[in-house]
């Protein structure tokens, strides 16, 4: 997938129009992402809560896409000094071994999910961007 895909469904014999059809997905989605919204909002209104989820789960996959590894060693190497230098006590020193161990766990666990967080955030930019098309679509037609 490079992207370029369009997530609007095909059209249907029963409901020819695009914008219709695709209001009715992300109708649908909104139940998935807003599952408390009251049944008596406004299409639009529930609509553009959606796209302000979907705004917000694009900045956490922008937040959590970045290069984990990027200056590990740095921090490695600061914690090594401290415990050889600075004469750290036993316990002192399990703890930050402790500690250290699960950050590098931490960080091989988000470094392999890092395909499927670009996935994510390509998901979550067209999505917003189909949502704020819908959007505009409905307001013109009021």
């Amino acid at each position: 997938m490079d992207g370029t895909e369009n997530t609007i469904p095909e059209r249907t014999i029963g409901n020819p129009d695009p914008i219709e059809q695709a209001k009715i997905y992300y109708l649908r989605m909104s139940q998935l992402f807003c599952p408390e919204l009251p049944a008596n909002l406004s299409d639009l209104r529930k609509l553009e809560i959606l796209q302000k989820r979907i705004a917000k789960a694009r900045k956490l996959s922008l937040l959590l896409n970045r290069p984990w590894l990027e200056n590990n060693h740095l921090i490695q190497r600061a914690c090594d000094w401290y415990m050889v230098d600075q004469r750290v006590y036993y316990k002192e020193r399990q703890r930050m071994i402790d500690v250290a161990t699960d950050r590098n766990v931490f960080l091989e666990r988000m470094v392999s999910l890092g395909d499927c967080i670009r996935r994510l955030e390509n998901f979550f930019v067209r999505q917003s961007d189909e949502l704020g098309r819908v959007i505009r679509s409905l307001e013109a037609r009021k």
